[in-house]
């Protein structure tokens, strides 16, 4: 795991204490090279696991999990969630498709409070130029509470097996609180207020004052 400096989560960190940038390498993982590990593996921060009680490896050399690696328990899905802290942001995902799934393109879902609330396509995780795998940029993945890694809606069925070797993210406690928008004073709004005798409205008060004086004083006089 690998702490990156950042300007602007630096500000969330002095303003909430919670929230920091993180690259997890699963340089910490104890499981031995190509270790076949439970169907879900936790992270200082995160809670990786493989839908439906796929198959999960942790390899080193690089160090990453490999989900999906045992055809006959096949990942549907890899889920991420955050450990200890109510929220995730999401950043980018690194990973390789060595042996070449069926589907090279897979679609990342984020959801809050049930419902999914963004969407992205990735991949394929394989560069033929570097014969080597691919860091994907995400976008919009903010304080998701389940992010959801599956195959292309165009694949029969789901399969994913891709080695994650990296998972760029933020975790909070709580979303931030935006405060209301004063409401607009319509033209209505105008014409139903009363004059104060304060600010501008002052002279407005004290001209209808005075003349009240000198109705008085005239009813007296007569």
């Amino acid at each position: 795991m690998r702490l990156v400096p950042c300007v602007a989560t630096a500000g969330l960190v002095l303003l909430a204490g919670t929230a920091w940038a993180v690259v997890e390498e699963f340089d910490g993982g104890l499981w031995a090279h190509h270790e076949s590990l439970s169907s879900q593996v936790l992270t200082d921060d995160l809670i990786i696991t493989a839908e439906s009680g796929g198959s999960m490896k942790g390899v080193r050399d690089p160090y990453a999990l490999y989900p999906g690696f045992d055809p006959t328990r096949p990942a549907t899905a890899v889920i991420i969630e955050p450990r200890n802290h109510a929220y995730l942001t999401l950043q980018a995902i690194g990973g390789t498709d060595l042996f070449q799934m069926a589907e090279p393109l897979l679609t990342v879902r984020g959801f809050r409070d049930g419902q999914e609330v963004v969407a992205q396509s990735m991949g394929p995780l394989w560069s033929d130029d570097t014969k080597s795998g691919v860091v994907a940029i995400l976008s919009g993945f903010e304080k998701v509470e389940r992010v959801e890694i599956r195959s292309d809606d165009s694949a029969p069925v789901s399969d994913v097996h891709f080695f994650l070797e990296s998972v760029a993210y933020e975790v909070m406690d709580e979303l931030p609180v935006t405060p209301p928008s004063p409401r607009p004073v319509t033209d209505q709004d105008s014409a139903g207020s009363v004059p104060t005798p304060f600010g501008n409205g002052g002279a407005v008060f004290g001209f209808w004052f005075f003349s009240v004086l000198l109705i008085l004083r005239r009813y007296k006089r007569i």
